[in-house]
């Protein structure tokens, strides 16, 4: 029995206690809090809060001016930002995904026929000689039939610019040249390491055979022309056959490198140069 009527006094503490908490709180819905504009009342804390002229309360934000960009009405440029404030763009720019942009295409760049919208989502505009181009900005061209004011005219595609070879020869790899093999070259003309066809320096000899005289270094009773790559070597202007240097070693012409690449006083792998070439026309096509 005594058992009982404490079970019954703990009820009753609990009861009075509980009956405490509840008139401790300010509010148990938003209607009472209507001492001010915008009051509401904060769930699990049951306190008033207020929002500001501009807010609303909206849970679980809290105080916020906007959920929407069509919230913000009061500017045509308006939006809602990250934080659910209204924020405004200037005048001839709109919001876009994270910023305030003047376009996002080139068809909105409409003041100038030559106009176009850059990365950043604003609008430039080329000269009537010039072709517009988002990425690279105002070039010259964009393919080979661009450069027709001269002949043997070609786009450097990394840089939008035309380059105009001579009237013997063509754009390749190495830039102009006459040609890439000896084959290319006429009747008594090989194809140097500089990729120029020369005449091949005859070989004078005596009545007896054997060569008297060389403008150039000799090879198997040949006279071969300075410059000239022959079975790993090349001749050199002191008229001697040197061994051409590996990749990473110094030099000063192309020639000097068994990769006939020579860049920046040191010599590359062909292979390399030729990745760094593609990866370009890959990016640029």
């Amino acid at each position: 029995m005594v058992k009982g009527y404490g079970l019954l006094g703990l009820v009753f503490v609990l009861l009075i206690l509980g009956m405490g908490f509840i008139s401790a709180n300010e509010c148990s819905t938003d209607n009472d809090c209507d001492a001010e504009p915008n009051g509401h009342c904060r769930e699990y804390l049951w306190k008033c809060d207020y929002c500001s002229d501009s807010e609303y309360y909206n849970w679980p934000q809290g105080c916020v001016e906007c959920l929407e960009d069509s919230e913000c009405n009061d500017n045509s440029n308006g939006y809602c930002g990250l934080l659910n404030n209204c924020h405004y763009c200037s005048e001839g720019t709109y919001w876009y995904q994270t910023d305030c942009v003047e376009c996002t295409e080139d068809s909105e760049c409409n003041d100038n026929s030559n106009g176009y919208c850059d990365v950043l989502g604003e609008c430039h505009y080329c000269t009537d000689s010039e072709i517009p181009n988002g990425v690279q900005g105002c070039i010259d061209c964009n393919v080979d039939n661009d450069c027709d004011a001269e002949p043997n005219g070609y786009c450097y595609t990394y840089t939008g610019d035309c380059r105009y070879c001579g009237a013997n020869e063509y754009f390749s790899m190495y830039g102009c040249v006459e040609c890439l093999a000896d084959y290319e070259c006429g009747t008594g003309e090989n194809c140097n390491a500089l990729h120029n066809c020369v005449t091949t320096v005859p070989t004078n000899t005596s009545s007896g055979g054997g060569i008297i005289s060389c403008e150039g270094c000799n090879l198997n009773e040949k006279c071969y022309p300075v410059n000239n790559r022959k079975n790993g070597s090349f001749c050199s202007v002191d008229k001697e056959w040197i061994i051409q240097n590996d990749e990473g070693a110094s030099c000063e012409d192309n020639f000097e490198c068994k990769s006939n690449l020579c860049v920046e006083n040191e010599c590359i792998s062909g292979t390399w140069f030729k990745k760094i070439i593609e990866w370009f026309e890959n990016w640029f096509n």
